[in-house]
């Protein structure tokens, strides 16, 4: 009997895209803050904010009554995405300004959604004096925290993707580590975003400041292609196990790893791979003109119950698969 089991444990989404369709973006580079947006905020409690050297900045709060998560937002509606799509965008926080490090407060919040219900929700929350915030995403009724304690000056580069069935997943990079994996499942048809900044504690004369935000552009487009993608079949004792990868870029070097230990995630210089050491390496091979390469594995009658994590990656692109956990049956 081909019996296996695969565990989603790991899926780098910095898509290869092809022919996608943008439904709308924004790269906050015309002076014009309300350029498809609608923008809410309290004139009451003096936000600084506005468009300028190509990015949408947030950089004070204040107001002579004092304000507690008081919200500068901007939300813009869109004709229904349902199925693939690609949620992208790039931001940079300063916890510094004016202040000694890590004084100032805030909460940002990225997301997409259909209606009043959050489909992707990105989060930089900020309630501690002694560093720049903790870095979480929720999608398909799941919450990963990806950083805590996160450096008081800093800069996150945002890709999350839905696929064709409805799984999300996401690569998001932090200060120069990347940082990938996959969320629940869900097959609501987005129709609105929202950018929004909250001072997470009071401000005004002599109180807490808030901390800058610089965003750089925001983009929702379809899914378009496709991410290379791991594949495993046949994990049976005594039987030859294949080992699959499919839209990885046309005659590139694919290289594969496991793991007898675990899942990780583990810090390399190729960014963060659901490994835990010792890992090793079949032998590279190169992908087909379609981008499929495949490994097989003979799989000794000894070994029924043991464990193995693997993963893949394309060194055109320099895209991870998907990871995939087996137990051999």
């Amino acid at each position: 009997m081909r019996k296996f089991l695969l565990a989603s444990l790991f899926l780098v989404f910095a898509p290869q895209l092809v022919a996608q369709t943008v439904t709308f973006e924004d790269h906050f580079d015309n002076n014009i803050i309300a350029d498809g947006w609608t923008h809410n905020y309290s004139p009451w409690m003096l936000w600084h904010f506005g468009e300028a050297n190509s990015f949408y900045e947030v950089t004070d709060f204040g107001s002579t009554f004092g304000g507690t998560n008081e919200v500068n937002a901007l939300t813009r509606s869109f004709a229904p995405v349902s199925g693939a799509f690609v949620f992208e965008s790039d931001f940079r926080w300063n916890d510094n300004y004016w202040v000694p490090l890590g004084v100032s407060h805030l909460r940002y919040n990225l997301k997409l959604s259909a209606g009043s219900t959050d489909i992707v929700s990105i989060k930089l929350t900020d309630l501690d004096y002694t560093h720049g915030g903790d870095f979480a995403i929720s999608a398909g009724g799941t919450t990963t925290v990806i950083a805590t304690a996160m450096p008081a000056t800093g800069n996150a580069s945002i890709v999350v993707t839905r696929d064709a069935l409805n799984a999300i997943h996401y690569a998001i990079t932090l200060n120069g580590t990347l940082y990938s994996g996959s969320l629940g499942s869900d097959a609501t048809a987005a129709d609105s975003a929202e950018l929004a900044i909250t001072h997470s504690s009071q401000g005004g004369p002599g109180r807490d400041m808030l901390a800058e935000t610089y965003t750089d552009f925001v983009r929702l487009s379809d899914g378009g292609g496709s991410t290379p993608t791991l594949t495993i079949s046949n994990a049976v004792a005594g039987q030859t196990m294949d080992i699959d990868v499919t839209y990885a870029s046309a005659s590139s070097r694919v290289g594969l790893g496991y793991s007898l230990a675990g899942g990780g995630p583990t810090q390399t210089s190729y960014g963060v791979v659901p490994l835990t050491p010792p890992f090793n390496m079949y032998p590279m091979r190169n992908s087909d003109a379609n981008g499929n390469v495949s490994w097989q594995q003979a799989i000794p009658a000894a070994a029924v119950g043991v464990s193995a994590w693997f993963v893949a990656y394309d060194f055109s692109t320099q895209l991870f698969t998907n990871g995939v956990a087996i137990v051999v049956q």
